[in-house]
């Protein structure tokens, strides 16, 4: 499953496959990059694409793989999500084995 984001840096305003992403508390949009504090955004586009659980327990890890490396100017970049969720559950399971 892959995903496009993008995100439009003077507004805060962020597209995921087209569709504005949006929290119920959101007032100022979101920020991204380094000095950005993503982890809202994160959770924003897993809770739209999966459960809130999982969105939860993911999104410092999803934030750390695609979001603060993003400059802080509009961008576009297209994440294969698929790929990544994969990657995190053959790591877990990796985890649970050496218990």
């Amino acid at each position: 499953m892959r995903i496009v984001l993008q995100g439009e840096w003077s507004t805060g305003t962020v597209y995921l496959d087209g569709g504005q992403i949006q929290l119920d508390d959101q007032v100022n949009g979101f920020a991204w990059g380094i000095s950005g504090k993503p982890i809202r955004l994160a959770y924003a586009i897993l809770v739209r694409m999966l459960t809130p659980l999982w969105a939860t327990r993911n999104c410092e890890a999803f934030a750390r793989e695609f979001l603060y490396g993003l400059p802080q100017t509009d961008f576009k970049v297209e994440i294969n999500l698929g790929k990544w969720m994969d990657k995190r559950e053959r790591s877990r399971k990796s985890c649970r084995r050496r218990k």
